[in-house]
Order: C-alpha cells, then structure tokens, then sequence
C-alpha cells in the first residue's frame, strides 16, 4: 500500500488541521491522488493533488476561509504546491458536462468555480490507487471507470496536446 512521501506529511496534517478548524463540518472526505498515489512523488518538481470532498456547496464565506487557508499554507510550505478540487460525494467519477462548476486550487491561487483535473485518469487513479486521509476508502467510492473509455480519452488527449 502507497504511503504519503514524509515530505507532505506537515502539509497535509496542517491542511486538515486548518480546514477543520476553519470550516468545521465542511471536510467530508480528504484524498491523494497523482504522483503520490502512483508512487512517482519528487519533491522538487511534484505537486499533491487532492480531492476534498466538501458537504455542502461552498458559499462566498466558506471561499473566503479557504483562500486564507491556502495562504497560510503557502507561506508555510512553499513546495510541494498543493493542486486540487472541493467537491461533493455526488460529483466523484463524473466529468465537466455533468457536474456543477466547484472551487479548485492550482497554481497557487483558489478559483471560486472550475473543473480542475476532473477527468478519467484522476477518477481512475482515485478510485485504484488514492489515499484516503478522511472518508471510506477510494475502492468504496460509489462510482467506476470504464477502462475502454479512459483509454479513448487518453489516445484523444495524446493526438490534441
């Protein structure tokens, strides 16, 4: 089993101690996936992607705090960057056309609303490979990826980066 690398362990025990703190009942699930989850981690050149999963849709208050909590982090630890989304159990496994827009973190700031890395290789790294910090474990998740499908988006994604 995939351990998280010493190296984000501050960083993500820091990260839930503020999100609770800061927005208590809001963390219903905390995941890695990426790098971390596939055992290719760097220090110097990866980031930790995440996926918390949040129980109510974020009003303008909660994105706010978050902002505040992602600068502190930032300040705190300014490598590995953190990289991820805050969405509800619902939105796991799904892609852009079927899910609400959600607040994202990457490169360094908090989008109030996006899709970031809402696609078939980050649902299939979660669901076979994530780490789970809060919440059942990723194999539990109520939703699957088609292997087939995956494999066209990426053939698609390779022919149109």
């Amino acid at each position: 089993m995939t351990e998280l690398p010493s190296a984000v362990e501050p960083l993500l025990a820091d990260y839930r101690t503020l999100l609770e703190r800061e927005l208590p009942g809001l963390m219903a699930g905390l995941y890695v996936h990426g790098s971390i989850a596939l055992e290719a981690f760097n220090p110097g050149f990866s980031d930790v992607d995440f996926i918390t999963v949040v129980s109510r849709r974020c009003n303008f208050d909660d994105l706010q705090r978050l902002a505040k909590i992602h600068q502190q982090l930032h300040q705190h630890y300014p490598r590995p960057p953190l990289e991820g989304s805050y969405l509800q159990w619902p939105d796991l496994g799904k892609f852009e056309d079927a899910i609400p827009p959600s607040p994202c973190f990457h490169d360094r700031q908090l989008h109030p609303a996006g899709h970031h890395d809402v696609n078939a290789v980050t649902w299939w790294v979660l669901k076979h490979r994530g780490l789970t910090l809060v919440g059942p474990e990723p194999a539990d998740l109520d939703f699957s990826v088609d292997w087939d499908m995956l494999m066209d988006r990426m053939r698609a994604n390779l022919n149109t980066y």
